[in-house]
């Protein structure tokens, strides 16, 4: 299996892999692609989730996957996560909890 590293991707990625599932569909198709390498495209959107209830209106970065291979491709980064301009998570780069994977 081919392994490929994009390191420090920032945004909401934690939430993305989750929302994305059960937001894409409703989204217009306006996926742009992010970055491409080796073999896979990563692409992005974004979804308002507003909800006056709860006391929050976020915007998040949803990504698509895509394996343009003919093998399996492990794809592995770690989380910048930035609030009013402060990475606050940039001086624990080796966290495993920051560390996200996924097998395409």
């Amino acid at each position: 299996m081919k392994k490929i590293k994009l390191w420090k991707i920032t945004g909401i990625l934690l939430s993305t892999l989750v929302i994305m599932s059960l937001s894409a569909q409703s989204q217009e198709e306006t996926w742009t692609l992010f970055v491409e390498k080796d073999g896979v495209e990563v692409y992005q959107n974004s979804a308002n989730c507003h909800d006056p209830s709860e006391g929050y209106n976020r915007r998040h970065v949803l990504l698509r996957f895509v394996n343009t291979t003919d093998q399996d491709v492990e794809v592995s980064w770690f989380i910048e996560t930035w609030y009013d301009g402060n990475c606050s998570t940039c001086h624990e780069p080796e966290d495993p909890e920051h560390f996200r994977s996924i097998t395409l």
